[in-house]
């Protein structure tokens, strides 16, 4: 699942939750801008 539109909106909201996970979502979204899991 490569979303290259709502995927911004949606990791910068995620990075509010990050704060809290630490580097989770951080990681999750590091390679190429999609939310998998599997950086």
């Amino acid at each position: 699942m490569a979303l290259m539109g709502p995927e911004v909106a949606l990791r910068d909201e995620w990075n509010d939750s990050a704060l809290e996970d630490g580097l989770v979502v951080w990681y999750q979204t590091r390679g190429d801008g999609v939310i998998d899991g599997a950086a």
